[in-house]
């Protein structure tokens, strides 16, 4: 679009970079951006509201999003199949109406990152990324005052993992200065291969690992001086699990560090499903509260159960270890206080227990 040399009529459409844009009595829309265009666009810094459909079927690969954009509808870059990245210019200050499906069906965006001080309710931000199934990677500019980022991973500005991009795919160690896994953090991310938790987590929430079907060990570091919570089903469903292993403390004392094992925390939905798990390992030192309910349920192939003498397991609840129909042999022991009604039901080979 061209500026007329005359006459004093004010300009109503304009064009950057070959985007058409409208000037709506002083509010700058992005209109259209044209189908073939490919690469990377920077919205122009005159625009204030891009409008539904404005990027419908792009070919860019790359967005950045400047700060003076605060309106981004549903469907605003609807079914752009060649979008990969998403870029929120740093520095915001202007707050940002950013619809949950301003970005529906782009399937293949690998990274997006934040400005910091993105104005977005935890449910509005998971909203949005779950709409990316091939998420790799989700930054946060420094110093935000709700979200951050740590390795590719969402989390809140204190110590919280909150959300873990689709299609994160390695061995997850929890890194320092994270003590809390939110619930359903990791669910359903297939592309894990290891998880280990060090000794500084304190809070592993519902469901916050269930259904990793590529994880083949769990690991739980040894020395334990802070009391850990894994909460109910937080393990679940992992249909390649190999290994569960509390290790050893390397002292002669008993862990300071209490753990209580939440309902169903490491069981599968049947016997059918959850049939990989082999060895279970508490090691020296280790301080169990409560194995709960259903904890190890379902694990048909679960045949070494190994527990030694000198850690510490005060419960050992109601159906923990229901239908783990190769586990022959189990040595309880003595700190046990209490086995709770179906612990070893349908154990079918079991046939020692000291």
């Amino acid at each position: 679009v061209y500026k007329a040399n005359e006459g004093t009529y004010e300009t109503i459409y304009s064009s950057h970079e070959g985007v058409l844009l409208r000037n709506d009595f002083g509010t700058m829309y992005l209109e259209v951006v044209p189908r073939a265009k490919t690469g990377k666009y920077t919205i122009s810094s005159e625009v204030d509201n891009i409008l539904a459909k404005a990027f419908n079927y792009s070919s860019l690969s790359e967005i950045v999003i400047p700060d003076n954009v605060v309106n981004i509808p549903k469907n605003a870059f609807y079914y752009c199949k060649s979008l990969t990245t998403i870029t929120f210019a740093e520095g915001r200050k202007n707050t940002i109406n950013l619809d949950n499906e301003a970005f529906y069906n782009c399937t293949e965006v690998v990274s997006i990152s934040f400005s910091a001080n993105i104005d977005l309710e935890l449910s509005d931000m998971k909203a949005i990324l779950n709409g990316f199934g091939k998420l790799q990677y989700i930054g946060v500019e420094a110093n935000g005052n709700d979200y951050a980022s740590i390795d590719g991973i969402l989390t809140d500005a204190e110590d919280t993992i909150l959300y873990c991009p689709k299609a994160y795919a390695k061995a997850f160690t929890v890194p320092q200065g994270i003590n809390t896994i939110a619930q359903d953090a990791f669910s359903g991310r297939v592309n894990v291969t290891a998880i280990t938790i060090p000794t500084w987590v304190k809070s592993i929430g519902k469901g916050a690992f269930y259904g990793c079907y590529g994880v083949r060990t769990i690991t739980f570091a040894g020395n334990r001086s802070l009391n850990l919570t894994i909460g109910d089903a937080a393990f679940a469903n992992h249909r390649n699990l190999e290994t569960v292993t509390f290790e050893a403390s390397t002292a002669d004392t008993l862990d300071v560090g209490v753990i209580t094992i939440g309902t169903g925390a490491f069981a599968g939905n049947s016997a059918a499903v959850y049939r990989n798990l082999e060895t279970v390992t508490i090691g020296k030192g280790v301080n169990i509260a409560t194995v709960g309910n259903s904890a190890f349920k379902n694990n048909s192939y679960l045949s070494k159960l190994n527990i030694d003498d000198t850690a510490r397991i005060g419960l050992i609840d109601e159906r923990a270890f229901e239908n783990c129909e190769d586990l022959t042999s189990v040595k309880i022991p003595a700190s046990v206080t209490e086995i709770d009604q179906y612990a070893f039901a349908n154990c079918e080979s079991l046939a020692t227990v000291d």
